[in-house]
């Protein structure tokens, strides 16, 4: 009942705006963990690319409970940054 009484009987404004803020939040998460797939598919050692794969996938499992707008913000920036790192990692090491 609450949340039609915060959305309207039809949704409104307010509802539209709430699920495209996540889907695009969730495009920014999925192209985020591709983008890992990706780097870790350039990593040379096989071992590595084992540890280095499935660190990527529980992070991201570990972290899919979050509904928070700013904390998932935050994880996809901390992620970015992470991203960046590994990427540097894997050109020095050609």
């Amino acid at each position: 009942m609450a949340a039609v009484m915060l959305f309207g009987r039809r949704g409104g404004y307010a509802a539209r705006y709430y699920y495209e803020v996540k889907f695009m939040l969730r495009q920014q998460v999925l192209k985020l963990y591709r983008s890992f797939l990706r780097a870790i598919r350039d990593v040379p050692d096989e071992e590595s690319r084992k540890e280095l794969l499935e660190w990527a996938r529980s992070d991201f499992k570990n972290n899919k409970h979050h509904t928070d707008e700013y904390a998932i913000k935050m994880l996809i920036s901390h992620g970015e940054r992470q991203l960046k790192q590994l990427q540097q990692n894997v050109a020095f090491s050609r």
